[in-house]
C-alpha cells in the first residue's frame, strides 16, 4: 500500500501501459526469482503485520502480482485487524497458502547456504516476532536477503 490509515488503504495501478502484472501463478519465474519472490512475500507479510497490524486473510498466488522483480500484494477485501477473532488463524492460513504454491513450484526448504522456504511454524515466528532474528539463525542466506529487503523497502 501506498498509505494506509483506520479502515482505508490507498494503493496504486501495478502494471504497465494499461496492463496489469501477472500474478504469481501466471509469473514464469526462475529457480533464483522464486527464492527471492518468497523472501519478498515474507518481508511484505511482516510489513503488513508489524507495521500495519492487519493480516491479509486470502493471500495465495491469485493475490500477488509480480512486477518489475518484485511481489506485490493485492486484493484485501478480506483483510483483518489484529482484534479480529480469527486473526492469528487467518495469518497461518496466508502463510500455508504461500508455503503451498511454493513448494509446488520448486523453490526447496532453506538451508544455510541457500535461500529457501521456512516451515509454516518458523514463517509465522518470522512475521509476528519483533526480533526475529533468532528464527533465521539456521538460514544465513535467506536471513541476508530478508535483510536487503527490509532496508531496501521505502520508510514511512
Amino acid at each position: 500500500p501506498l498509505a494506509f490509515k483506520e479502515h482505508v488503504i490507498v494503493m496504486d495501478f501495478v502494471g504497465e501501459n494499461g496492463y496489469p502484472a501477472p500474478t504469481l501463478k501466471d509469473a514464469a519465474l526462475t529457480p533464483a526469482q522464486l527464492g527471492h519472490a518468497y523472501a519478498d512475500v515474507l518481508q511484505a507479510v511482516r510489513t503488513l503485520t508489524q507495521d500495519a497490524h492487519l493480516v491479509h486473510g486470502d493471500l495465495s498466488e491469485y493475490n500477488i502480482l509480480f512486477f518489475q522483480h518484485k511481489c506485490w500484494l493485492i486484493d484485501f477485501g478480506q483483510a483483518a485487524d489484529r482484534s479480529h477473532p480469527n486473526y492469528h488463524a487467518f495469518l497461518k492460513r496466508d502463510l500455508a497458502n504461500v508455503h503451498t504454491f511454493f513448494e509446488r513450484a520448486g523453490l526447496p526448504d532453506a538451508s544455510a547456504d541457500s535461500v529457501g522456504l521456512l516451515a509454516p511454524d518458523a514463517a509465522f515466528e518470522f512475521v509476528t516476532s519483533k526480533k526475529p532474528l533468532h528464527t533465521l539463525a539456521a538460514f544465513p542466506a535467506l536471513r541476508k536477503l530478508l535483510d536487503e529487503k527490509r532496508r531496501s523497502q521505502p520508510q514511512p
